[in-house]
């Protein structure tokens, strides 16, 4: 008797361990719509002003201009100095002045 619980035992662990195996087979993303979301993509796009960039920008390759490519630079630069007072307000023992940017 005690062997015969320890199969049904094992048998129902098998089983349940299968069942969640065959259902998550059935979850292929192969035969998704390659066009799934272009009607969201649209209605957002014709919400833009300028769905093909400002006209009055010019871009190029990299899709931004110099002078707005030079100016981000700048300012992730300078997002580094410290404050003239040195941290927390208190006066920088020692510390060298931030390097300047680069300016052309």
């Amino acid at each position: 008797m005690v062997n015969n619980s320890l199969l049904m035992s094992r048998v129902a662990r098998l089983v349940i361990a299968i069942i969640p195996a065959i259902s998550l087979m059935a979850c292929q993303t192969d035969w998704q719509d390659p066009n799934e979301a272009a009607a969201v993509k649209a209605a957002i796009r014709a919400q833009s002003v300028y769905p093909d960039g400002r006209p009055d920008v010019p871009t190029y390759l990299g899709g931004r201009d110099g002078i707005t490519a030079r100016s981000s630079i700048e300012s992730y630069q300078r997002s580094f100095a410290l404050p003239a007072g040195g941290a927390g307000g208190a006066p920088a023992a020692g510390a060298a002045a931030p390097a300047p940017t680069p300016t052309q």
